[in-house]
């Protein structure tokens, strides 16, 4: 979870304090980092840290950019999603006249240009933009999207987000005002005594521009163009004050049901399927989509928000071995109108898998779903304590199964051990995850 603020048109001391005190406010949406563009005179200036907003603010160059004489100034707060945290990966991102912000995480980038060499999806986007035009962009993204960005080849603002992500703007005395989250920018403006605004909620599949070059009179000044997001059903679960977490899913909507029914799965349904194609997220992701086929129903599957490491690869390449057998379970999401069709979506903390090479050739797949059920047995398994719990052998097997309940990733014997244990009693790996899980004040799910 990210969140986007700014102010443009005739700023004052007051609407600069107003950015300032939006950046403090939104820095809960994401502390991982913080960055702000000054725009004036349709020139940009950047500057950004891998640091919360409350000490960001502090720095003399970060003030700087809260210019009353700039004609806009852009603010993002970033809770990570895909790639390092590190002052390189914070926003805003500039790419030839292009400097956006991004609220949101990308299912894959494939139909964005030169998507293999970028680490965040934000960054892609920006690069993209620079290169297309804004309605070629918008309506390729896949994913969860609510952006701003400047352009210095006509010096516009602009916005525009799909159905998965929010943008509220304000309007008064001349100057726009925007953010994440509405209730926070009412009740600044409020605090700051400004009277009586006009409230916009960006509408989805609207690209609103916004001319700095010329007077704003209102949201009369915003002109927008008409995009077509692209169809999309979320995958992701969002736990209170938590980041995003791929592989969890959330709630589900009838239709998504319904099709399910359609293609003959049911919610929860356990099947078997061998993989095909691991496509990373980006080139230097650790996640990514895992494709196959089930073998029961010889059906195209895919599963979102798959760590590498679950995955078994061909020696020398980046594809999976065909020499492994993977179970998991039907969850939350389903795609059509694409000629992968059909594909239905898997729960990515629920892989399992057993090679063929460990069955027998008489038995085949048969002493595979022997070998399989036989995982459960606690016969080989001790009772554990883990971070002062204690996990009874039985409770074993769908703990390293079901992973860490804060990325998703299974444990190891050794990793559980290793493991620090939530307040509800749910594992979650060491140093890394552990760090964000506290940072972040998570609930895990």
């Amino acid at each position: 979870m990210c969140g986007l603020v700014g102010v443009a048109g005739n700023l004052t001391a007051t609407s600069t304090k107003i950015m300032a005190q939006m950046l403090i406010a939104d820095q809960f949406r994401g502390m991982h980092s913080t960055g702000v563009a000054s725009i004036k005179d349709n020139s940009v200036a950047t500057y950004k840290r891998a640091m919360n907003a409350s000490d960001f603010l502090q720095l003399k160059r970060a003030g700087s950019l809260l210019d009353i004489y700039a004609d806009a100034i852009i603010g993002h707060n970033r809770a990570a999603t895909q790639g390092q945290v590190n002052d390189e990966n914070a926003h805003p991102f500039t790419h030839g006249d292009v400097t956006l912000v991004h609220n949101g995480t990308l299912v894959t980038q494939r139909g964005l240009p030169k998507h293999s060499q970028f680490t965040v999806d934000s960054e892609n986007i920006a690069y993209a933009m620079s290169q297309l035009g804004a309605k070629d962009v918008l309506e390729e993204l896949d994913g969860a999207f609510s952006l701003v960005w400047h352009d210095t080849r006509n010096n516009t603002l602009n916005f525009a987000r799909n159905d998965e992500r929010p943008l509220c703007l304000a309007y008064a005395h001349g100057i726009v005002y925007w953010a994440s989250e509405e209730l926070m920018l009412r009740w600044l403006l409020d605090r700051n005594k400004i009277h009586n605004p006009v409230f916009m909620t960006l509408p989805v599949g609207q690209h609103h521009v916004l001319d700095l070059s010329k007077k704003i009179t209102g949201f009369d000044s915003l002109i927008f163009k008409r995009f077509t997001p692209k169809e999309t059903y979320s995958y992701y679960h969002y736990p209170a004050k938590s980041a995003h977490k791929p592989g969890r899913t959330g709630n589900v909507s009838d239709y998504v049901v319904e099709q399910l029914g359609k293609d003959g799965y049911k919610m929860d349904q356990e099947l078997d399927f061998v993989a095909s194609k691991f496509e990373a997220y980006s080139q230097n992701s650790s996640m990514g989509n895992l494709f196959g086929n089930d073998i029961t129903n010889n059906k195209g599957v895919i599963i979102y928000g798959v760590s590498r490491n679950q995955v078994t690869m061909e020696p020398n390449t980046d594809q999976p071995s065909p020499d492994y057998l993977y179970t998991s379970t039907v969850s939350g999401r389903t795609t059509w109108g694409s000629s992968r069709t059909p594909i239905t979506c898997l729960s990515s903390s629920r892989i399992s898998k057993m090679g063929f090479a460990e069955l027998n050739k008489g038995a085949g797949v048969e002493e595979y779903y022997e070998k399989k059920h036989s995982l459960s047995s606690n016969e080989q398994l001790k009772d554990i304590n883990v971070d002062g719990v204690l996990f009874l052998s039985h409770e074993i097997p769908e703990v390293i199964e079901h992973g860490c309940a804060w990325c998703g990733d299974p444990f190891d014997m050794a990793a559980l051990l290793d493991a620090k244990v939530a307040e509800n009693g749910e594992p979650i790996h060491r140093d890394v995850c552990w760090e964000q899980y506290e940072e972040l004040g998570a609930v895990t799910v």
